[in-house]
């Protein structure tokens, strides 16, 4: 098991809550990432090196 740390970043893409957990490898760090972040964007670092990175959609804003 490896420790990874789950970043989950705020709608400007700045880290919003950071989370340390041990997990049996990256693909199961990955999915407790996209459990925590609830649709917002998030990232997967394990050592120091970012391992998995993914943005939250594009919302449309309403016309002017």
């Amino acid at each position: 098991m490896d420790t990874f740390e789950i970043r989950v970043l705020s709608p400007e893409g700045l880290p919003s809550l950071m989370v340390e957990h041990r997990y049996a490898d990256g693909a199961a760090a990955i999915a407790a990432a996209k459990l925590f972040a609830a649709g917002l964007g998030f990232e997967v670092w394990n050592g120091g090196r970012r391992i998995h990175a993914s943005r939250a959609p594009e919302r449309s804003r309403p016309a002017a």
